[in-house]
């Protein structure tokens, strides 16, 4: 089910870390450091009072480039362009996470754009994969927030145009929060809750963490990705 903020004591651990404005203050807590993926293969191996950066800032250790599109590090950013053909590309974490929280700050200059997690390796397309992911279309009737099973139920939660546009008007960057506690699944962007979803029991337990490029023209570029551990 689609609850509201006020339902979901999930949303609401997420409300209360990010505070009203949404923001990070990293200055009120501990340093940031980035772990190997073999440090990272379970959730339960996240420290809940650190943030662990999934991205060092210089190559793309610890992931992995399926499908199509183009990948690299510029300016201590990850780039993801599609190459023009229809094949969707995925930069996904060799690491697999069960229970996390996760922030992430990106902005979309083109097409559709995804976050997934707990996904997994589609059997029928060795490059693709399969799983829900946060919607990332910067647009109102995209459902920029959402949440989307690909290759399985479709929708499972998305958010009002009305509730969109009031994403889009804080920034034309999106800062993003997710956090996944057993079938409980947050999604905060830009300070605004737009996800609260009760998963059924079909969503996997653990898995990979994977930004998508979705057919030709995507564009994407992310400044930071970090998860730990819930407390």
């Amino acid at each position: 089910m689609c609850r509201s903020a006020k339902d979901g004591l999930v949303c609401s651990l997420v409300i209360l870390v990010m505070g009203a404005s949404g923001c990070w203050e990293r200055s009120r807590e501990r340093p940031l450091f980035s772990m190997s993926p073999s440090q990272l293969k379970a959730a339960q191996d996240l420290p809940s009072d650190t943030w662990v950066s999934l991205f060092n800032g210089r190559d793309l250790t610890g992931w992995e480039h399926l499908g199509g599109g183009v990948v690299e590090v510029r300016d201590g950013m990850i780039h993801l362009e599609n190459d023009g053909s229809h094949r969707p590309g995925y930069l996904a974490t060799t690491a697999c996470f069960g229970d996390f929280q996760a922030r992430f700050r990106c902005k979309v200059l083109d097409g559709d754009s995804g976050l997934f997690f707990r996904a997994h390796r589609d059997p029928n397309h060795p490059d693709g994969l399969i799983g829900p992911q946060v919607q990332l279309h910067p647009s109102a009737d995209r459902g920029l927030g959402g949440l989307f099973e690909t290759q399985g139920r479709g929708w499972l939660c998305k958010p009002s145009q009305s509730l969109v546009q009031s994403v889009l008007g804080k920034s034309d960057w999106l800062e993003g929060q997710v956090v996944l506690r057993g079938r409980s699944v947050c999604v905060v962007m830009n300070g605004v809750v737009t996800a609260d979803w009760q998963d059924d029991g079909t969503m996997a337990d653990a898995g990979c963490l994977a930004i998508q490029m979705h057919g030709a023209g995507c564009r994407v570029k992310w400044a930071l990705l970090e998860v730990r551990g819930l407390p």
